[in-house]
């Protein structure tokens, strides 16, 4: 172990050696380089090196910002200012340096892009005006809020928790407690457990100022609570401390006693290391036990201190407790003269601690000091120095409690006013979006009954000019029947008996390549007039008619067709007939030309309601949609709009290379 010591020392010596000899070398390139990129480089490595040489630091870094200012990299300035801005205005105490240097800075924030930067240029700005103008201060705080971007959320907790503290110190404690519940819950959203409790022990302090120790009770219950979940002892420790302070300034020394001596022994069991609070809660204990006259209390305390005081000579708070205290053990064993002298030390240093309660304590105590020091006058004075004092505290602390309730009160009313008018604004809103409302269902209801009118005006037209075309359709289906009837006639009657006269004349001649040719021409008028007009059918009946066709067009092709055909003589009216024996007629000429089919076959079924006609062969099919939709194919339209006549349905299957099946389907009426 003995060897380690001497090593470690080596170490350390060797380190800052090393450490010092590269400032110097940096030193080197910073004055003789013409290099600005290289110079700024090297700026920062100093500044690096020299964080425990505040002078230097600062130094450093006031060169780093002008030329990084002059080379136009004014996020690097900003940022580099930003940081030494604590050093300047706070351990070198040149506020006015600081403020100057920000001021400075904030000349580049349209430059800016980075809010954090931006943010903190009025953060820091607000710092440098808390320490001799809070409106100021709040009105830079203010800014830094609206500055910072939704990544900054501690430094917008940093800054609500600065500006309650501006507005405490100007009176407004209303505003200052909200600024503080804003800060706790930004410091709770990011998990940072000790600024949100101590931004709610900031409200409790607020409460105790203006005499409300109802609520800064209930308020550091709750603290202390969430404080023990979350093991935050030195959290606990200052809620007990300042629970104490409130029950002394009460008189209620018993509880005063018993939350110090809780925050003790909280403190010497997690706290040990913090000497600050264990001095602060010995010494109150020590003057609490010396109002209660118990000697061997105070000096335990005292005892327990007096050793430590030396390490906190430039606390001007620690030394007043510990003063007040010597002053109060002192009087107990009868040493009034020393106890006279620690009582001015302690109002010394109190002063420049600048606790106007504890001055107050101090005050009261010097009176009766002086008294038993023989000193009237001095007594008198001081006596009458703390009567003002007391009566300034007092003057002080309604005042504030009245401007705390006129500032609820204010607070209150208008928030109560913004609230009528957002209600208004909301009525007024709501109102308009009903009108609104009324006004597109208005609108949509006239539109949709316009468009109902217009769809069924259309569909009527439609539905109109579909009955038109099928009427005109049908009775262009009569008038070419009658036509072609009457042509058949025509032929048969007129153009065929001449031809007969001829072919007896013929006979007589002996000429028989005429009588040929005249019978040939004969034959081809009989086969015209039955194709025009099937005479057949009143003749022979519909059933033999159809089966006489099948025969005949069997008979003169290649297709083999055969048919099953029930007897539907006398079921439908002539017109429907022929119709009926066209359809057939027409469905097999068709497998005839252009089917390619070898068979073919047609079924007549007959029941009570309805005939079902199938005609179907094996083909080679053919695709329904594009057959249909072919304008210069007039087959298929020509059996929907008979069959349309009839009022029965038809029915094709097809597929190309698999045949054709036609079903239809007609009423019998």
């Amino acid at each position: 172990m003995k060897t380690i010591y001497p090593l470690l020392i080596f170490i350390f010596s060797f380190q800052a050696a090393y450490t010092q000899q590269n400032i110097e070398d940096f030193k080197k390139i910073v004055d003789t380089t013409g290099n600005q990129e290289l110079k700024l480089r090297y700026l920062d490595s100093l500044i690096a090196s020299s964080r425990d040489n505040i002078d230097d630091f600062v130094t450093y870094s006031e060169e780093y910002i002008g030329l990084a200012e002059e080379m136009k990299r004014y996020d690097d300035a900003v940022r580099k200012g930003v940081r030494v801005f604590y050093h300047i205005n706070t351990l070198q105490n040149r506020n006015k340096d600081a403020l100057t240097l920000i001021e400075r800075l904030q000349q580049h924030e349209s430059k800016l892009k980075d809010s954090f930067l931006i943010g903190s240029i009025y953060l820091k700005k607000g710092g440098a005006y808390y320490s001799n103008d809070f409106d100021k201060a709040v009105e830079n705080y203010t800014k830094a809020i609206e500055k910072f971007g939704r990544k900054d959320s501690i430094f917008v907790a940093d800054s609500y928790l600065f500006r309650g503290q501006s507005y405490s110190a100007l009176g407004n404690y209303v505003q200052a407690v909200k600024d503080y519940e804003k800060a706790s819950t930004y410091y709770e959203d990011r998990n940072d457990k000790e600024y949100a409790i101590s931004t709610r022990q900031a409200i409790a302090v607020i409460y105790s100022i203006n005499g409300f120790y109802d609520y800064a009770k209930r308020l550091r219950g709750e603290n202390l609570e969430y404080s023990s979940r979350n093991k935050l002892y030195r959290s606990m420790m200052v809620s007990l401390v300042n629970q104490a302070f409130d029950y002394k300034k009460q008189e209620r020394y018993k509880e005063q006693e018993e939350y110090l001596l809780r925050a003790l022994e909280l403190g010497s069991k997690h706290e040990k290391n913090n000497l600050f609070a264990l001095v602060n809660i010995n010494s109150s204990l020590a003057n609490l036990y010396a109002r209660l006259g118990d000697k061997e209390k105070v000096k335990t305390h005292l005892d327990s201190i007096s050793a430590k005081m030396e390490g906190f000579n430039e606390n001007p708070e620690l030394w007043t407790h510990y003063l007040l205290s010597s002053s109060h053990y002192k009087r107990l064993i009868g040493k009034n003269r020393e106890a006279l002298q620690d009582m001015i030390k302690a109002h010394n240093k109190a002063k420049e601690w600048g606790d106007k309660d504890a001055t107050l304590d101090i005050k009261r105590e010097l009176p009766e000091l002086y008294s038993l020091n023989n000193q009237p006058t001095r007594s008198y004075e001081a006596f009458r120095e703390y009567s003002h004092l007391k009566d300034s505290l007092f003057n002080v602390q309604r005042t504030n409690s009245l401007l705390y309730f006129q500032t609820l009160y204010e607070t209150e009313r208008k928030e109560r006013e913004i609230m009528e008018q957002e209600s208004s604004i909301r009525m007024l809103k709501m109102e308009n979006e009903s009108k609104n409302r009324i006004l597109i269902l208005t609108i949509s209801s006239l539109s949709l009954l316009f468009l109902i009118i217009y769809l069924y005006r259309n569909k009527v037209y439609l539905t109109r000019s579909k009955r038109l075309q099928e009427s005109f359709s049908q009775q262009l289906l009569v008038s070419q029947e009658q036509e072609r009837r009457r042509i058949s006639k025509d032929l048969h009657d007129g153009l065929g008996q001449s031809l007969l006269l001829i072919k007896n004349k013929i006979v007589r001649s002996e000429d028989e390549n005429t009588k040929t040719m005249v019978n040939n021409a004969i034959e081809e008028v009989r086969s015209i007039s039955k194709a025009l007009h099937p005479f057949q059918l009143e003749e022979l009946g519909i059933t033999k008619a159809i089966e006489n066709v099948i025969y005949q067009l069997d008979e003169s092709t290649d297709i083999f067709i055969s048919s099953e055909i029930d007897d539907i003589q006398h079921t439908f009216s002539p017109e429907k007939e022929v119709n009926i024996f066209r359809i057939i007629q027409e469905s097999v000429n068709n497998i005839i030309k252009h089917s390619q089919a070898h068979a073919a076959k047609l079924i007549i079924k007959k029941s009570k309601d309805l005939i079902k006609i199938v005609i179907k062969d094996n083909g080679k099919g053919f695709d329904f949609s594009e057959k249909y939709n072919d304008l210069t194919s007039l087959g298929l339209k020509t059996l929907k709009e008979r069959t349309k006549f009839l009022d029965g349905n038809m029915r094709i299957n097809s597929e190309k290379g698999k045949g054709t099946t036609i079903d239809f389907i007609i009423p019998i009426t």
